[in-house]
């Protein structure tokens, strides 16, 4: 109509709601931990929805292998899945033998039982594993009986603080109330220990860790350091009379600077270090009245040992190519296998090279030095005087510069700065000369004879049958009656008892031919032939030129082709052979 009518209609519509996931809570919080040890998981999550709809499950994922909660299920990845009735009581279990952080992260996960419908939650947080410090400080007081302070303090990584313990806290009888100890650490927990003052009145300390670690220890009595492995420590230990110091498999620096202790026996001033594999420095400043007694350790691994003052010292150099040094005092060195230097210095050493090529260095003193296993060498290098050595001679040998030795198992000899007297054995030596004018002997065998610098002989006087040697050449020759050797740095020949041939080089030579029948060639430059007792040969059969000699003349001549020779005739019928010579006095030749 053209009305204001109105008409109305009313009808049900369906329509459908579905249920909604709320978002649950969730938080974590730190986890610091030890290796090996069980512990609280702090996680906690709960539905905003209570009204039974919904349920809750829970995720962890970045735990370290080998580690394991004690309620949920792992999954594929290392994922743990747990339900909240799992997160009350929650532990950890670490394995042993870890260490640093850990990032992990928890999700909580809201789920409609209606439909399906979920809604997430993520926290991030850290896990941090390390093994703590135990710090120990302890008092022993004697006579009136025995009273120990026993104060241990456990140090976490990354601790950046000083903890100071005052007379309150060591208030016991013989404690001073002034005993002030601090402990400060650096950004990686790593402790430098003082006594400040009251010296003696806390006596021992004792650092224990299960993993490398640099430590520095200062103005204690005893003082005990015992660390792991798994990389490189440090330790420094200052002003302490006696203690203990372990380390484990990485390359190690150890100092320590001892006192001595004047009370008591010989355990009062006893330093024990084992610085187990790698290659490790090991440095030991003894006390000066010479009471301080190291044992050392070093294991294996190319280990440096230092030990300095007097002191009775005690070193293991373990498998490795060693390098071990002590002082005065009468000292006992096993270099173990590997190719070591050892070097006794002042006082009555025993040095045992063990297997390997080995360098044994006495020092002053009545010294024992056995090589070992494979080529060694005694060494008199830094011998203050001349030395006389003979490696045939087993029992003790004044050697003159370098002490009364007893040598066995060397094989090898160098010489000092001075006029030196080296002679083998029947075995293959070299002998080294260094600076002087030296004698060298090889004896039997195939020697290497050396001179170093100076005016040197290489002497055959105790061959067992002739012998053939020219100083011309530079490499192994056939000696005959003395093997096949080699002569290095050699101006002048001895021959033996028997018919020699011994040959000059273009130098100045002396070629003193000994007992025998012997001939001697100068060869070029200005030489000394002395043939000796029987009937000897001065030959120039191979001069460059004309050759003028006066039998006459005793002392120095121009011979023109040869040199300015001498030539001694000795007590035989000698025989001077010349090429396009001119041979004046022939009436002295007998």
């Amino acid at each position: 109509t053209n009305g204001g009518d109105t008409a109305t209609i009313t009808a049900q519509l369906p329509v459908t709601v579905g249920a909604v996931a709320d978002t649950p809570s969730l938080s974590a919080g730190t986890l610091d931990a030890q290796p090996g040890a069980t512990t609280d998981f702090p996680v906690a999550a709960a539905l905003a929805d209570l009204d039974g709809s919904e349920s809750l499950t829970v995720t962890i994922s970045g735990l370290p292998s080998g580690a394991v909660l004690s309620a949920g299920q792992l999954g594929a990845g290392g994922v743990w899945t747990l339900s909240q009735g799992d997160l009350a009581g929650l532990k950890v279990t670490l394995p042993s033998g870890i260490r640093g952080d850990f990032p992990l992260e928890t999700t909580a996960t809201a789920t409609e039982s209606s439909n399906g419908d979920a809604a997430t939650a993520t926290v991030p947080f850290n896990l941090s594993v390390d093994r703590d410090m135990s710090i120990t400080f302890s008092h022993a007081i004697l006579p009136d009986g025995t009273q120990n302070l026993a104060d241990s303090y456990v140090v976490g990584e990354g601790t950046s603080s000083t903890q100071t313990i005052t007379g309150a806290t060591m208030d016991i009888v013989g404690v001073a109330p002034s005993a002030n100890v601090s402990v400060t650490y650096d950004a990686q927990g790593n402790p430098d220990i003082r006594l400040n003052s009251a010296w003696g009145s806390v006596r021992n300390i004792r650092v224990e860790d299960d993993q490398p670690r640099n430590v520095k220890v200062t103005n204690f009595v005893d003082a005990e350091v015992l660390l792991g492995d798994g990389g490189p420590s440090s330790v420094s230990v200052t002003d302490a009379k006696d203690g203990r110091i372990v380390t484990g498999d990485g390359n190690d620096t150890i100092n320590v600077r001892a006192l001595s202790d004047t009370i008591g026996g010989a355990a009062n001033n006893q330093w024990i270090v084992s610085s187990g594999a790698g290659d490790d420095v090991i440095t030991i400043q003894a006390a000066s009245n010479g009471r301080t007694l190291p044992q050392v350790d070093a294991g294996a691994g190319d280990d440096t040992v230092q030990i300095t003052g007097n002191s009775v010292d005690q070193v293991l150099g373990g498998s490795g190519n060693d390098r071990i040094s002590t002082d005065a005092g009468n000292d006992a060195i096993d270099g173990g296998a590997g190719d070591d230097i050892l070097d006794g210095g002042a006082g009555n050493d025993t040095l045992l090279g063990g297997a390997g090529r080995d360098t044994l260095i006495g020092g002053t003193g009545n010294d024992t030095l056995n090589g070992g296993a494979d080529v060694d060498t005694a060494s008199y290098a830094a011998a203050t005087s001349a030395v006389t050595v003979n490696l045939a001679t087993t029992a003790a040998q004044n050697t003159g510069g370098g002490g009364t030795d007893t040598l066995n198992s060397i094989e090898n000899v160098t010489g000092s700065n001075f006029n030196d007297t080296l002679t083998g054995n029947s075995g293959d030596n070299r002998l080294e000369g260094g600076a002087g004018n030296d004698t060298l002997s090889g004896a039997l065998g195939d020697d290497v004879l050396d001179g170093g610098a100076g005016t040197d002989t290489a002497s055959y006087a105790s061959a067992t049958s002739a012998v053939a040697v020219s100083l011309a050449i530079t490499g192994a020759q056939n000696t005959g009656g003395a093997g096949i050797d080699t002569l290095i740095g050699i101006e002048n020949l001895t021959g033996s008892g028997f018919d020699d041939a011994l040959t000059g080089d273009a130098g100045n030579n002396a070629l003193r031919g000994g007992a025998g029948n012997d001939a001697l060639i100068g060869g070029a430059g200005n030489d000394t032939l002395d043939g000796g007792s029987g009937t000897d040969t001065a030959s120039y059969a191979s001069a460059a030129s004309a050759v003028a000699v006066s039998l006459a003349t005793t002392s120095a001549q121009n011979t023109g082709g040869a040199g300015t020779d001498t030539l001694t005739g000795g007590a035989g019928a000698d025989t001077f052979v010349f090429a396009a010579s001119a041979l004046t006095d022939a009436q002295a030749v007998i």
